[in-house]
C-alpha cells in the first residue's frame, strides 16, 4: 500500500463529518429575503450532495459484503475429497495397470482404461507416504458410481461402493483433472495409528479490481501440517490438478470461487479465510478513485456555497 493510498484512507472517513460545518452560523446573519434566496438557490446542490453520498455508501456496502473471492490453493496432502457441485460433469480419467475392486472387496481385476463417474459420486483420494493411490467411489442415491472402459472395449459396471488401486513406482506419474467442490486434509482421529494428513500448503487470494480490468493478489495464508481446507458458498465448481509420483503424498492445485474459506486446525476454533473490508479497501486501487470522485463533488459544492455567500454578504 502507498504512502498515498495510507493518508487519504485516513481523510476519507473523517471529511464525510464536516460538510457545510459552518453555513448555518453565516445564515443567521443575513436577512431573511437574503437568506431565503440563497436557500433556493443551493439546495439542489446541497440535495446533490447528500444523494451521492447515500449512492457511494451504498454501493460500497454492496461491493464489501457480496462479492465472491477467487481462491488459489496449492498443497501437499495425503487426503483429497470431492463431491459433485450441482449439474457438473466429472472429468474422465484415463489409467494404466490398476487393480479395481469392484464392490469394496477383496477380488479384483487389473485393467487400463478410463474411469467415467456417475453423477452425485463421492471421491476419495488417499496416499499415505509413499504407498499406492487408492480411489474411493461412494454413491448412495443412483447405486452406480459409474463404469470404466477398458482398453479392449470391455464396459465394467462400478457399484455403489468401488476402490481403485494405482500403484505408484518410481517412474509412475498421473496427473489427474479435479472438478467439484473439494476438501483437502483429512480429519486427525486419536485411536488410528496412520492418518492421511496435509502436509502443507499455501492459499492465495486473487480479487479483480472494481472499475478496472485488473486484477489483485493478497498475502497468501500458509497451510500446516495437519489443517483441513475447503471454500464455502461456491459460486462455480472448483477446478485444478492432482499430480501423483513417487513422493509423500500428493501434490494439489486448484482455484475456486466462493465468499469465504475454513481452515479447520485440530481441536480449535475454525480459521475464516476471506477478501474482507480493510483488505479490499488496501488493495483495490479502484476504490479510492471512487471516494476521489466524491471528494471532488464535496469540494465543488462547498466552493459553490461559499462564492454565492460572499456575493450575497457584498450587496
Amino acid at each position: 500500500m502507498t504512502i498515498l493510498q495510507k493518508v487519504l484512507l485516513s481523510n476519507l472517513f473523517i471529511l464525510p463529518f464536516i460538510v457545510f460545518d459552518d453555513v448555518p452560523d453565516q445564515l443567521s446573519g443575513l436577512g431573511e429575503q437574503d437568506s431565503s434566496k440563497f436557500k433556493k438557490k443551493i439546495v439542489n446542490w446541497i440535495a446533490a450532495f447528500w444523494i451521492s453520498v447515500v449512492l457511494i455508501i451504498g454501493f460500497s456496502i454492496v461491493y464489501f459484503f457480496s462479492q465472491a473471492t477467487t481462491f488459489t490453493v496449492s498443497a501437499n496432502v495425503e487426503k483429497l475429497s470431492i463431491s459433485q457441485f450441482p449439474r457438473q460433469d466429472y472429468p474422465v480419467w484415463r489409467l494404466n495397470n490398476v487393480f479395481l475392486h469392484s464392490d469394496c472387496d477383496e477380488s479384483y481385476d487389473k485393467v487400463s482404461g478410463r474411469l467415467f463417474l456417475s453423477h452425485e459420486t463421492f471421491i476419495e483420494l488417499t496416499k499415505i507416504q509413499k504407498n499406492d493411490l487408492y480411489i474411493d467411489l461412494e454413491n448412495d442415491s443412483s447405486g452406480s458410481a459409474g463404469y470404466f472402459l477398458t482398453d479392449d472395449g470391455i464396459r465394467i459396471a462400478l457399484e455403489d461402493c468401488s476402490t481403485i488401486r494405482v500403484p505408484v513406482g518410481e517412474s509412475d506419474s498421473y496427473v489427474l483433472p479435479i472438478e467439484g467442490i473439494i476438501l483437502i486434509g483429512g480429519e486427525i482421529k486419536e485411536s488410528t495409528a496412520v492418518t492421511p494428513v496435509l502436509y502443507g500448503g499455501e492459499i492465495s487470494i486473487i480479487d479483480k479490481a472494481l472499475l478496472i480490468n485488473e486484477f489483485y493478489l493478497i498475502d497468501p495464508v500458509k497451510l500446516e501440517m495437519g489443517d483441513i481446507f475447503v471454500i464455502d458458498d461456491l459460486e462455480v465448481k472448483s477446478s485444478g490438478i492432482v499430480r501423483v509420483g513417487n513422493e509423500n503424498g500428493f501434490s494439489v492445485n486448484y482455484s475456486g470461487r466462493g465468499k469465504r474459506g475454513y481452515i479447520k486446525k485440530y481441536k480449535t476454533e475454525n480459521i475464516e479465510v476471506k477478501n474482507g473490508f480493510w483488505t479490499k479497501v488496501y488493495n483495490d486501487p479502484s476504490l479510492i478513485i471512487i471516494w476521489l470522485i466524491w471528494l471532488a463533488v464535496y469540494a465543488v459544492c462547498r466552493t459553490f456555497i461559499r462564492l454565492n455567500l460572499e456575493k450575497i454578504e457584498n450587496t
